[in-house]
């Protein structure tokens, strides 16, 4: 469960001191699946458009291309400007990237959308990560990441799926439309909302 006790720091920036941990719960929760969710879709739709094995498992690496050669420094972009403006870029990065299939449905458009995911991802996860860090005191700071973890678990599971049944119903195409407005429409919520006690 979550801990009732999940008020900001201090030290914590104005802007932070608007986001409960709750709302952090759901961006993580939502961000994850929708990753999660692209993986399946962009493999499955490459797999349609007659893509070789070997291209299928280059694509799904395409995804963390960049998280391995950028982490450190999405770290540090994280720490020194805060995690706020960097998901919000993040999110329309990836939004942009993913609705490319729906508008060029061509392998070389998958690809770039893994790509721009796999950028977008890295400095979402970080930014999360690091806003977990700053809403929390020393108290709870073990119990909310052990929070953070039980939700990207649950939506490591969901994302697969609900994607799958997605295209089941509704097709890749409309899938690819799909996806990134969900996590578009969740990280608005990063717009300062007003204060209210926990």
């Amino acid at each position: 469960m979550t801990s009732r006790n999940d008020d900001p720091p201090d030290n914590a920036t104005p802007c932070l001191m608007r986001m409960p941990l709750r709302l952090v719960y759901a961006l993580v929760s939502f961000h994850t699946s929708a990753i999660r969710a692209s993986r399946v879709l962009v493999t499955l739709y490459a797999l349609k458009l007659g893509a070789a094995p070997l291209t299928v498992g280059i694509l799904a690496a395409t995804f963390a291309l960049f998280p391995v050669l950028l982490s450190w420094q999405a770290g540090k972009l994280t720490d020194r400007y805060g995690p706020r403006w960097l998901m919000l870029s993040a999110a329309a990065f990836s939004t942009c990237g993913m609705m490319l299939p729906f508008f060029v449905p061509a392998l070389f458009a998958v690809f770039i959308a893994s790509a721009m995911t796999g950028l977008a991802m890295t400095f979402y996860n970080l930014s999360l990560q690091n806003l977990v860090g700053r809403l929390s005191t020393p108290r709870n700071r073990a119990q909310n990441y052990s929070n953070y973890s039980m939700f990207i678990s649950m939506a490591n599971m969901a994302g697969p799926l609900l994607v799958g049944i997605m295209i089941d119903r509704t097709g890749h195409q409309i899938s690819f439309l799909f996806l990134p407005c969900t996590r578009s429409t969740s990280s608005s919520s990063l717009i300062p909302i007003p204060v209210r006690s926990q």
